[in-house]
């Protein structure tokens, strides 16, 4: 349903934090795990870098302690991602992509809305711009 960033222009060599909110809309029968992941967009000076990931977190939400099944419809559960971004990352453009995902059989569930071009089943966070910093 939403996100929150340490900061919107991360640094590289910095290590960046992202906050996820989720709501199901449903009882959930199944313990779904969670992959998230900032990927690399077409970069002017380094064409060959499009579609790299720069970074990634999959797994069950809140290390196994509170799986999907126990989540109620309608209510919102934050997960928080610490993500240490490479110093020598090239300044640029990536996305931030998520999907939900069934561990037993690798089913996804299909995104409401936003589905990242070319990565079915994920959906599309938002844009982030590296920055050279201050």
């Amino acid at each position: 349903t939403g996100y929150a960033l340490s900061n919107p222009f991360p640094v590289p060599g910095e290590t960046w934090y992202l906050t996820l909110r989720w709501r199901a809309l449903e009882q959930l029968d199944r313990d779904y795990h969670f992959e998230i992941m900032l990927v690399a967009e077409p970069q002017p000076d380094l064409p060959q870098a499009a579609g790299q990931i720069v970074w990634q977190s999959a797994g069950p939400p809140f290390d196994e302690q509170f799986p999907t099944t126990w989540w109620r419809p309608g209510r919102t559960h934050y997960l928080r991602y610490r993500v240490p971004l490479p110093p020598d990352l090239p300044l640029g453009n990536y996305r931030l992509l998520a999907r939900v995902y069934d561990p037993a059989s690798g089913e996804t569930l299909a995104p409401a809305l936003h589905e990242a071009a070319g990565r079915p089943g994920y959906v599309d966070l938002i844009e982030v711009r590296m920055s050279p910093g201050p």
